[in-house]
């Protein structure tokens, strides 16, 4: 061919090489993947069952334009996960709710103490709470929430011989608690709490550092290995607290998900990730068994102590009530409203 030639079929050359790039485009971004973090233990109900199951439903729904992994570490300790989806390190991630209670007040609402009913009800509740509430707050800066996930209720688990069934028995002693209001509550009773995330309890609750651990529900105490630990455990009325868990994506990545795309995330989100809490439940229930099989107790605390708890830990639903005040939200309307939505979800509607 003469040059002529070659420079006359140039454009058509290009013309075709642009149409095969712009074709092959499409598949190289179908086969992108993003990075959802979980910090959970692997072993974990939600690690193992839950989350792999949404992020496939992500995948499907989505025709395999949004596909995300979960790395096998954690990218940060569980403090940070918001910060390392802002900051684009990950792409999604979870974080536990006591983490933002400076910044995302709102959602605090499902650390009240006494106020869980379950995983899946705290979990549905509070998404249709936030919906109802705080949504139009825009408390989550450089991430879009998707959803919530929830834990089962904590109890108070005890190394010693003798169960506690008072409060008088908590005075002084030192517990491992989960941070923020958890701890703040055991404070508030007398004891000497050592807060920390649940997947660092074991360094802390294995050197013998503590009398026992509290705001720690069986299935979580199992994954992390401390439940060997306790010789009995006392369940209060509502439970020692309850965690639960936003679940986001970073706003950069989403804003560049088509609407379809995020129309389609959003359909296997919100309240349908929140259901699939109820894994935890399952879990939970079985964790249970196992701790009485091995001959160890579980006692219901007894009412007088609970008349005492209740006393102590009133303040931290007007603290609550109060902050919500300041950001222009009815609290009182909105935790009744989350209290009836968890009587709903529990019963399946």
């Amino acid at each position: 061919m003469s040059r002529t030639s070659i420079r006359a079929a140039r454009p058509a050359l290009l013309s075709a090489f642009a149409s095969i790039a712009m074709a092959a485009a499409p598949a190289a971004l179908a086969q992108q993947k993003l990075v959802f973090n979980n910090f959970f233990s692997p072993k974990q109900a939600m690690s193992t069952d839950a989350f792999p199951q949404w992020l496939a439903e992500i995948d499907k729904a989505t025709e395999g334009r949004v596909r995300f992994e979960i790395p096998p570490t954690s990218l940060a300790p569980p403090p940070e996960q918001l910060n390392i989806v802002a900051k684009g390190v990950a792409d999604g991630a979870l974080i536990f709710n006591t983490f933002l209670r400076q910044s995302v007040k709102s959602v605090q609402i499902a650390l009240l103490p006494l106020a869980n009913v379950s995983a899946e009800a705290d979990a549905v509740a509070l998404w249709r709470t936030y919906q109802q509430f705080f949504a139009s707050k825009n408390e989550y800066e450089g991430v879009v929430l998707v959803g919530f996930v929830a834990a089962p209720a904590g109890t108070i688990a005890t190394g010693k011989d003798k169960p506690i069934t008072t409060v008088a028995q908590l005075r002084n002693m030192k517990l491992w608690t989960l941070p923020g209001v958890p701890a703040q509550a055991f404070q508030a009773l007398g004891a000497v709490p050592v807060p920390g995330p649940a997947m660092r309890s074991y360094e802390i609750v294995s050197k013998g550092t503590v009398d026992g651990f509290a705001t720690m529900n069986f299935e979580t105490g199992t994954a992390v290995n401390i439940m060997q630990y306790a010789k009995s455990i006392t369940e209060l009325d509502g439970g020692a607290f309850g965690a639960t868990f936003s679940v986001f994506i970073n706003k950069a990545k989403w804003d560049a998900f088509s609407p379809a795309d995020q129309k389609a995330i959003m359909g296997v989100s919100g309240e349908r990730l929140a259901r699939r809490s109820r894994v935890w439940d399952t879990a939970e229930q079985q964790a249970r068994k196992a701790f009485l099989d091995s001959g160890r107790q579980i006692l219901p605390a007894p009412p007088a102590m609970m008349a005492d708890i209740r006393k102590a830990w009133s303040k931290f639903e007007d603290d609550w009530t109060g902050e919500m005040a300041k950001m222009g939200v009815d609290g009182k309307a909105a935790l009744a409203f989350y209290k009836a939505e968890q009587k709903k979800a529990a019963a399946g509607n």
